[in-house]
């Protein structure tokens, strides 16, 4: 009988690389040095605005030790993770996508960076992103676009603006990222590189120390290749900050328990034509969450919300 042959620790969920260091199959440092061996090969995919070799390495190797005694910071104790270059860490650059920012070094960490080092994870760097998080195709015309790993041939767009964190998950250059999402931002390059991409409620996650784009609507959410990865990466980094008041109020649960009931967009009240193809895989997409006991209700916005009179 011929089986599949184990997936590679590159390609492998965050939480399988988790199980993996716990039960002894390879170390935090073993798997840092691996991903920054592919990001270095990698390097024409444009993913990475900054590389904390040595910081990663260092996190790697306590995030061993004190596995080593006993000691679990979190679900992700020593799994690699990339951050968007939107996020502040002190020492290292924060462009922000821009080069009128070429020279910011940040002097502070921001809230995400902190709690994932808390956690045990091992931050490897600053991901690509369009100019000041503008775009949701990705292109970066002065800094550089990263390149969707999906075709060798041709360039692609690798969505945006946390274009690098999607290119650097999809080709494994990192198991895990943190983009930011104010208008799709973390969706699109998780859509364009096959990945999960997650926009938490406003408030679960601290925004502070990142670079702002709309103080109602930006948040920060994961990018992953499965949504158990998503689930974690955001209960991880979920908890109230006094840096950022709109964690402080108290959340309401985002669906309450019992509903069963699904908004859908009305196919009339989109904003651009769809490809056949993708309309079939829409609406196959919405049997099966019908066929699966959920009751969809059409819904269009309001004449004030209507995509034409934004444009």
């Amino acid at each position: 009988m011929v089986t599949e042959p184990e997936t590679p620790l590159h390609y492998r969920s965050a939480r399988g690389l988790a199980r993996a260091i716990r039960t002894g199959e390879t170390d935090s440092h073993a798997l840092t040095r691996l991903f920054l061996d592919r990001i270095e090969r990698g390097s024409a995919l444009r993913a990475f605005t900054h590389v904390a070799a040595e910081r990663a390495e260092a996190l790697a190797e306590a995030a061993d030790r004190l596995l080593a005694a006993g000691i679990v910071l979190g679900p992700l104790h020593g799994v690699p993770v990339a951050v968007k270059d939107s996020l502040a860490w002190a020492g290292t650059p924060q462009s922000g996508g821009s080069l009128a920012r070429t020279d910011c070094v940040s002097d502070h960490t921001s809230a995400v960076v902190r709690r994932l080092i808390a956690s045990g994870m091992v931050v490897l760097g600053k991901t690509s992103m369009t100019e000041f998080a503008f775009g949701l195709s990705g292109q970066n015309p002065t800094c550089g676009t990263a390149r969707n790993p999906w075709d060798p041939l041709h360039d692609r767009a690798p969505g945006g603006s946390s274009s690098g964190s999607g290119v650097a998950v999809a080709a494994g250059l990192a198991p895990i990222a943190i983009g930011g999402d104010t208008g799709g931002s973390v969706r699109a390059p998780a859509l364009m590189n096959h990945l999960v991409g997650y926009k938490p409620s406003s408030g679960l996650i601290s925004r502070a120390g990142c670079l702002p784009l709309s103080p109602t609507l930006d948040v920060l959410g994961p990018i992953t290749r499965t949504v158990h990865d998503a689930r974690t990466l955001t209960a991880v980094l979920t908890g109230p900050d006094f840096d950022d008041p709109v964690t402080l109020t108290a959340q309401q649960a985002s669906m309450p328990s019992g509903t069963r009931t699904l908004a859908v967009l009305a196919e009339e009240a989109w904003p651009v034509p769809m490809h056949p193809e993708a309309v079939d895989h829409w609406r196959r997409a919405l049997e099966r969450v019908a066929g699966s006991g959920w009751t969809l209700e059409t819904w269009s916005p309001p004449t004030i919300l209507d995509f034409d009179g934004l444009g």
